[in-house]
């Protein structure tokens, strides 16, 4: 239950109680009834007597100003609850950096880990950057490039060719809904 003083407003975009800086209101109270224009404090009242806040939901140049009577903090405890859990269930592009002078041990490991975040679910970036004289050996990134194609064929699929921007060699993979992953 949350009191008649509560301002949440500092903290968010979100009107709350005497942040309401308006003079009449329209207000829709917890079961959903709207009511006619009223001053904000009688509306005020009407939340108190409910032990709940008036939210502002209208934008703040509406006039008059429609209000929901609610228990904010558990309504923004929800919104930032569902805020996590979609944040925390998105898929993220990993990458996965090597130079051309890569040894073929460690390229393994690499090609190793970007199997392992595509079983995940991850996009996987694979990057060869081309340092000074290496610009000039160019077409030994794109063998490297060839060989990541080759290793990850069961499970992957590039979704585009190889693109050189600068002195960067990239390629994304995704994993390929053909395949089941473990």
């Amino acid at each position: 239950m949350s009191s008649g003083s509560l301002n949440f407003s500092a903290n968010s975009n979100q009107r709350v109680n005497e942040a309401i800086r308006a003079k009449t209101v329209i207000v829709i109270d917890n079961q959903g009834k709207k009511h006619d224009e009223m001053p904000i404090r009688e509306a005020l009242d009407m939340a108190q007597s409910f032990s709940m806040d008036l939210v502002a939901v209208s934008l703040p140049d509406a006039v008059p100003v429609i209000c929901k009577i609610m228990n904010f903090g558990k309504e923004r405890y929800e919104k930032q609850k569902k805020q996590h859990k979609t944040f925390n269930s998105q898929k993220k592009m990993k990458e996965i950096k090597m130079g051309i002078k890569i040894e073929k041990h460690d390229l393994e490991i690499k090609i190793n880990h970007g199997i392992q975040f595509l079983h995940e679910g991850h996009s996987v970036r694979f990057i060869i950057q081309l340092r000074g004289r290496d610009m000039q050996r160019k077409d030994e990134a794109f063998k490297i490039m060839a060989k990541i194609i080759e290793f990850l064929a069961d499970i992957s699929k590039p979704n585009e060719q190889p693109t050189m921007i600068g002195n960067v060699l990239s390629m994304i993979f995704t994993v390929d809904k053909k395949v089941k992953t473990t």
